[in-house]
Order: structure tokens, then C-alpha cells, then sequence
């Protein structure tokens, strides 16, 4: 199981776990997924893992997409990568630009906002005067050719924590 973790590559703990197992002859023999984005969402990635599985004797079986080994089922397999592949990148693409649009308009994108910034009720990053106090002085430290550990020494022993409450 890899809980919330990108199928646009295979460095997933469980996923990685799984290969390893595979190859030390378990008594299992095939891998079962809801669908073949959940396997992979990189064309490349998914005919390199396809063919590890299957030179172990391995069946891959999407529950919502049932292929069989026939060459049918293997044109079909590899036409869905291909198309998991592109609805992947196509989303990764409208994303960046939806989230590029939000920041010229000087709203928040999600996550934590940055230090020195709250977020108002209309989703629009707004200075919080606290921490703009050592946003200034990251910078007036910053034109005195400090490092960085010389910075959160500063900060630090001035008292002031990061974004998260947290020493710097």
C-alpha cells in the first residue's frame, strides 16, 4: 500500500517493498490493483515494471480493468500507460498553471503561507506586521553577508520561531 503517494514514479515504499518480494519466489503470483494508474502513471516506468513482474511469473490484475495476457491485452495495457502517462503530465500542466494564476492575483496556493504572510478570508496572502519584523531582518542579514547559520543564530537567540513555532 502506498497511501497518497505519486504513481508518476516507483520510489513508493510499498511499491518498492512489493518488487523486492517478488523476486525472492513468494507464494504469490500476481499483484492486484484497483486500476492501472494506481500501478503507474509513467508510461516508461510501467513496461519497465510490467516486464519485471512478468519475468517472475508474475500477473498484474486491475480489478476495474481486466486485460488478459493476449497480444490484444497487451496493446491495450500499453495504450492505457500511454494514456495515464498523458492524463498525469496534462493535469501536472493545468495545476502549475492554475496555481501560477492564483499567485499573480496575489492569492494563497495552499499549504502554509510564507513567513511574514497570514491568509485573509478571501484566500489573499496578507502581511502579518509580527513577522514581517524577522522577515526584515532574514533580509538586513542577508546584505551584511551572513551565512545562514549565522542568521538562525540570530533569530534564535532573539527569541523569534519559524512559521511552525520552531527555532530556525
Amino acid at each position: 500500500i502506498d497511501e497518497a503517494k505519486t504513481g508518476t514514479n516507483d520510489n513508493r515504499a510499498g511499491f518498492l517493498l512489493m518488487k523486492k518480494d517478488a523476486s525472492k519466489s513468494p507464494t504469490w503470483d500476481a499483484v492486484i490493483f484497483y486500476d492501472f494508474s494506481r500501478f503507474s502513471r509513467d508510461v516508461s516506468l510501467a513496461i519497465q515494471d510490467t516486464a519485471y513482474f512478468h519475468d517472475l511469473d508474475i500477473d498484474l490484475i486491475s480489478i476495474t480493468q481486466p486485460l488478459d495476457n493476449s497480444n490484444e491485452g497487451y496493446l491495450m495495457r500499453h495504450f492505457i500507460y500511454s494514456l495515464n502517462d498523458h492524463y498525469s503530465k496534462n493535469n501536472a500542466k493545468h495545476t502549475h498553471e492554475g496555481m501560477k494564476l492564483k499567485a499573480l492575483q496575489g492569492l494563497h496556493c495552499g499549504g502554509t503561507p510564507p513567513l511574514g504572510y497570514d491568509v485573509d478570508e478571501n484566500k489573499k496572502l496578507v502581511i502579518n506586521p509580527e513577522e514581517a519584523i524577522v522577515v526584515k531582518l532574514i533580509f538586513d542579514c542577508f546584505d551584511a553577508n551572513f551565512s545562514l547559520n549565522q542568521t538562525a543564530e540570530l533569530l534564535n537567540s532573539r527569541g523569534y520561531l519559524t512559521k511552525a513555532g520552531k527555532p530556525f
